[in-house]
């Protein structure tokens, strides 16, 4: 119980210096950054994991002493397995349980197998972005902002989930960054040119 108040504080801790957006997923928190996660190590996981490689031990030992120890099941060693198929299983059910989520998983979900996952997640992986921005970027991708249409659907406390800028399509993440109007005349312009700019730099070194 107590690890658990731990870690629901050092999480209330990350969102008060703004490194974790308070609606934002946690399964992604603690999912390793080259699968699309903040890449955080979980107390509760490394529990799991060192009471998993201590139940391996004690099942392939030799010693006899230990092997009473197996039999007496005071350690689970039925279902231990090797640390490395151990940690794959873990990364995948934290994977499923963010990507099966209606909302939060759209986005990946949305990743066609044409897409290079590597590449599309290599943002995170470098990790050159502030706790802010980063915490900031993933909330909008697991649409965890509060947008007019999350809070005419979800929330219930607004009477229209229209774009508060062109008011003509719903006020969506994907709206926002690819096919408000508004935004187009400005914003969009800004943004191209700045990325020609940027590739135009590169081509040049």
């Amino acid at each position: 119980m107590k690890l658990l108040q731990w870690i629901a504080k050092k999480r209330k801790l990350m969102t008060l210096y703004g490194a974790l957006h308070p609606r934002s997923d946690i399964h992604r928190l603690y999912l390793p950054r080259e699968k699309g996660g903040r890449g955080l190590i979980s107390c509760e996981g490394c529990i799991r994991t060192e009471e998993n490689s201590l139940g391996w031990y004690v099942k392939n030992s030799v010693e006899p002493l230990l092997q009473q120890v197996a039999k007496t099941g005071v350690i689970e060693t039925e279902r231990c397995e090797t640390k490395e198929n151990f940690k794959k299983k873990a990364v995948e059910e934290l994977e499923k349980a963010w990507i099966d989520k209606k909302m939060y998983g759209q986005y990946n979900r949305d990743l066609g197998k044409e897409v290079d996952r590597e590449k599309t997640w290599w943002w995170l992986k470098k990790g050159d972005l502030k706790p802010e921005t980063e915490a900031l970027l993933c909330a909008a991708q697991e649409q965890a902002l509060r947008t007019n249409y999350v809070k005419f659907h979800i929330d219930r406390t607004v009477e229209s989930p229209l774009c508060r800028l062109c008011g003509e399509k719903g006020e969506h993440i994907t709206h926002l960054i690819s096919e408000c109007k508004k935004l187009a005349q400005k914003e969009y312009k800004r943004r191209h040119d700045n990325v020609a700019r940027i590739a135009s730099i590169r081509t040049k070194l």
